[in-house]
């Protein structure tokens, strides 16, 4: 096609084609800014919202852990507690069984006054040390309450104080014994 028109036209239509050109340009590059910009700030959210998910986890472990330490703490009180109860309990000796074995050997007219027991090892084994006291009528009954005391097995020596063999009536004695 034959371009007819004068020279200022023709540079006059340059001129808007090239304006033309650099506003679809110009429009396109502010586009690109924009969607940039746009994506820049999705971004800068997005990486927000994971930074506080992550510091509220951390935070909700921080509490998990001084949870279980509180927890751990409290298991260990306990531990130390039953291994205490359980020492002692290993190590106790019942005072029950002692005094109804006196109440059998106890003879007619004699009474305790004072018992007292004491827990002691001997070659690995518990031994209750016993000493006691009480009343008797007579010098014959007392003889007869240790008599019967050395025949039981549960005991393996028992000793009276010598004060106890000097009086013949209301006698107040004393002994100890050791247990089997």
């Amino acid at each position: 096609m034959i371009n007819l028109l004068p020279a200022q036209q023709k540079k006059e239509l340059l001129e808007e084609k090239n304006l033309r050109l650099i506003l679809v340009l110009g429009i396109l590059f502010l586009s690109f800014l924009l969607s940039l910009f746009l994506v820049l700030f999705l971004i800068k959210n997005y990486i927000a919202v994971d930074l506080e998910i992550k510091r509220i986890v951390l935070e909700e472990k921080k509490t998990a852990v001084a949870f279980s330490q509180e927890i751990e703490r409290e298991i260990v009180e306990a531990n130390t507690l039953l291994s205490d109860l359980k020492f002692f309990y290993q190590n106790s000796y019942t005072m029950t069984s002692v005094l109804e074995k006196f109440q059998k050997i106890l003879t007619p007219g004699t009474y305790l006054t004072n018992l007292n027991i004491a827990i002691i090892k001997e070659s690995q084994a518990k031994v209750a040390q016993v000493s006691f006291s009480g009343y008797c009528p007579d010098r014959e009954t007392l003889l007869q309450f240790k008599e019967i005391i050395k025949k039981e097995d549960w005991v393996s020596s028992v000793s009276f104080s010598p004060e106890s063999w000097i009086r013949p009536t209301e006698i107040n004695f004393s002994a100890s014994l050791k247990t089997k």
